[in-house]
């Protein structure tokens, strides 16, 4: 398929000022609209099977405990469906539904420093802050994904601007200059169905593209992406179905696709069954880029002891600590420039990738039932070293 390619001008959609706080602005943003933004949709130009024979035989996989994250009780305890994100400025922002708009700060460590935010609609208040994004020693972005705001803070947590999104999206990466490439949909007909999106530091929508535009109730899985980036204009982007990984660069052109064929990851169509049913599909779920260039990728998939729970049980969703006993996960080293994979290992473990500076985690319950959420760093040891 060609790409399409539309005009690049730009509709700018005043917001509300908001009255209460004589130190907040609101901003307007750039919205998409028909016809008006780079869009495109674009097949791969190139194709290349990677070769799965490990290609390191002295080499193994180190997880290293970094923090543990959670309390028995007050300051610091966190529920059991957190969204952890570990920031540029070395702390980790946590969004609970313990108590919904409230957001948890830890230091490096696992330490907890403190909370900031609310739930609400006004400034400083939040519905679900999925995103904490680190603008520099002093400035924090908040991005709520339901009320598609991003809320800019100082250093201590106060509110210095709020903005209104184009779109919500559920996951992002940082590329150079402060620039976004995010995964979701937005509501314009010139960039409908298409899910890689371009922001700049204003969250204004630079670029649209994608490689496969059909939207199908029910198979929202077509445009789910996990995303690593690869450089200052260079992205990974993953699909959850399949074993490939896509190379993009940020005008939208589809540079390479790596295909990896295992046995024991098959593409499905059909989303995965709740797992305490049915055995569970495998998923890729995660992607990065270290410094040495390799890429890794991470693989939820059935529990090596899989068991299924009460066929009577409720279609509830599962809380991570209690999802954990139905999975394991696969972990990937590939060598990008030699388009082959370094290390394969299976580890017992559910992990949750990437939460931000190659760090993944995991959920564990105590006898007490209180949860805690471990933060790994993965390592290729090579040869011992």
């Amino acid at each position: 398929m060609n790409p399409r390619r539309v005009g690049n001008g730009r509709v700018r959609r005043r917001t509300n000022r908001t009255l209460c706080c004589p130190q907040l602005k609101r901003t307007p943003v750039v919205f998409l609209a028909a016809g008006l933004v780079s869009a495109s949709v674009a097949t791969a130009q190139e194709r290349v099977t990677i070769d799965a024979t490990p290609s390191c035989e002295g080499c193994t996989l180190r997880l290293t405990k970094v923090a543990t994250l959670g309390a028995p009780s007050g300051l610091g305890e966190l529920g059991v469906q957190p969204t952890i994100n570990a920031a540029g400025d070395g702390r980790f922002y946590v969004w609970d539904t313990i108590e919904p708009g409230k957001i948890l700060v830890y230091d490096s460590t696992g330490r907890y420093v403190r909370a900031f935010g609310r739930e609400g609609q006004g400034p400083g208040e939040y519905t679900r802050p999925l995103h904490v994004i680190s603008r520099g020693p002093d400035t924090l972005q908040v991005v709520d994904v339901v009320q598609r705001r991003a809320t800019t803070l100082t250093a201590d947590y106060q509110v210095m601007e709020v903005q209104t999104l184009p779109l919500s999206f559920p996951r992002y990466i940082e590329l150079g200059g402060g620039h976004l490439v995010v995964n979701g949909l937005v509501q314009s007909r010139s960039a409908f169905g298409l899910s890689l999106h371009v922001l700049d530091r204003s969250f204004n929508v630079l670029h649209s593209f994608g490689p496969d535009p059909t939207v199908i109730p029910g198979q929202r899985y077509r445009q789910v992406r996990a995303l690593a980036a690869a450089g200052d204009s260079q992205f990974w982007a993953a699909p959850s179905n399949r074993f490939a990984v896509e190379l993009w660069d940020t005008d939208g052109n589809f540079r390479l696709e790596l295909l990896r064929e295992a046995p024991w990851f098959q593409e499905w169509t059909e989303p995965s069954n709740i797992p305490r049913l049915a055995r569970p599909k495998p998923q890729l779920v995660g992607i990065h880029q270290d410094a040495d260039r390799h890429l890794w990728v991470l693989i939820q998939l059935a529990d090596a002891n899989y068991r299924p729970g009460s066929q009577a049980a409720d279609e509830r969703i599962l809380e991570y600590p209690e999802v954990a006993q139905y999975y394991d996960t696969i972990i990937e080293v590939w060598d990008i420039s030699r388009r082959r994979v370094i290390l394969s290992q299976r580890v017992d473990l559910h992990l949750h990738p990437f939460i931000g500076r190659g760090l993944v985690f995991s959920a564990r319950q105590e006898a007490d039932g209180i949860p805690y959420y471990d933060i790994w760093r993965l390592e290729l040891n090579q040869n011992g070293r």
